[in-house]
């Protein structure tokens, strides 16, 4: 059709790395897969050198001049400056409202979690943990933990959390 691209398996490498992508679009309609192996981050962030696998399915539309698409982040596994990465998740828009789903990332000990919706309204509940923040930036020592939920409207937005940190410095450079 006039309309339509194909693609099979197209996948690029450099050094050990590799991406692969392969999906569909029709009309106004897209899917695709997404694979990375031994991805370093390093190519584009030169202070976040590692070596990252993942794996996601994207897939969207676009109505009236208004995107809709989901992001399925089925798992990256890896490390970051040495430190073990995981995570998975779902981010969906449609329209003006965006929402997470299982949106669970962890670096080292420090997890982040996520759920909710947001557009029009809040509605989203969150978790983060951070043994040591030393390991997300030099700068910085001791501990951060948190957990809430962000409700309410745009205009007077609610957020219901508790947190607390322990030895906590910074330095600046």
């Amino acid at each position: 059709a006039a309309n339509s691209v194909d693609i099979g398996d197209l996948c690029l490498g450099r050094q050990t790395s590799m991406l692969c992508i392969n999906g569909r679009m029709r009309d106004n309609k897209w899917q695709a897969g997404i694979e990375l192996d031994e991805f370093d981050p390093a190519y584009l962030l030169e202070n976040w050198p590692g070596k990252l696998n993942a794996k996601a399915r994207v897939e969207g539309e676009v109505i009236d001049k208004e995107l809709s698409y989901i992001f399925d982040l089925t798992s990256i596994t890896g490390n970051l400056k040495g430190v073990p990465v995981s995570g998975s998740g779902k981010v969906q828009q449609k329209g003006n409202l965006l929402s997470l789903k299982g949106v669970n990332l962890l670096y080292g000990d420090a997890q982040l979690t996520a759920n909710g919706r947001f557009g029009d309204a809040y509605d989203i509940d969150f978790f983060v943990k951070i043994p040591e923040l030393k390991n997300l930036t030099p700068e910085a020592k001791g501990t951060f933990d948190a957990s809430g939920t962000l409700y309410g409207s745009i205009k007077e937005p609610v957020v219901d959390f508790d947190f607390s940190m322990n030895k906590f410095t910074f330095e600046d450079i």
